[in-house]
């Protein structure tokens, strides 16, 4: 989880599934109080508004002291022979090594110019324990946080940026049921009592989330 300022409201989470030694993908749940049931009982979707943070989320915590013993002599490893091929490449002509640095260049364009879609699982759980599925991507590509530019702002506080202005996302409950072939109950609004994010995806990243909830 992010802290801090962050110009939002929201809660900023990260994962990074880059270590397949770790298989548990992070997840982000929330528990509904049973008071807040009848309100629920003819809810047809569930909305919360969200934003890929684009942010680094750094390593995982939950490695063991050998892995991650592991991690930091792989990275170790890494660094030197990183040293060393730098080192050589110093050595080259500057014509060979200024066209591998354009090649380079033009390579990490190209990837920038086609970013891979944050995608995550939601899980609706209710009082008897089922669950039911859906992926976020089924119903829409999650786009970066549009960052507006408050300029005169800055004549009267220090920080001149806005509020993060997120994407609005409604899934209608019904795809729960579709998403979860395997299970045989019938999802009922007033019964959910869990609502999870569920990050296992490959790689790592990160998302904003904010006012999550339910409507009609």
């Amino acid at each position: 989880m992010k802290w801090g300022d962050q110009h939002s409201n929201g809660v900023f989470l990260g994962w990074n599934n880059e270590n397949e030694a770790d298989s548990l993908p992070g997840e982000f749940r929330i528990h509904l109080a049973p008071g807040v049931s009848d309100s629920l009982q003819d809810c047809r979707y569930l909305t919360f508004l969200a934003a890929d943070a684009q942010i680094d989320p750094g390593d995982r915590w939950e490695m063991g002291d050998s892995l991650l013993l592991e991690e930091t002599a792989r990275q170790t490893d890494t660094t030197q022979a990183a040293e060393e091929e730098e080192t050589g490449d110093q050595e080259e002509e500057p014509e060979a090594a200024e066209e591998e640095e354009t090649e380079a260049a033009e390579e990490d364009t190209e990837d920038k110019d086609e970013p891979v879609p944050v995608d995550f699982e939601i899980r609706l759980t209710d009082a008897q324990g089922n669950r039911f599925r859906a992926r976020l991507g089924t119903w829409m590509k999650l786009q970066p946080p549009i960052k507006p530019q408050v300029f005169k702002s800055g004549l009267f506080w220090d920080d001149p940026e806005s509020e993060v202005i997120l994407q609005y996302v409604r899934i209608p409950l019904d795809a729960f049921l579709y998403e979860s072939p395997d299970s045989a109950a019938d999802l009922r609004p007033e019964a959910i009592r869990t609502v999870s994010f569920v990050f296992d995806g490959e790689g790592k990243g990160s998302v904003v989330l904010d006012q999550i909830g339910f409507t009609r």
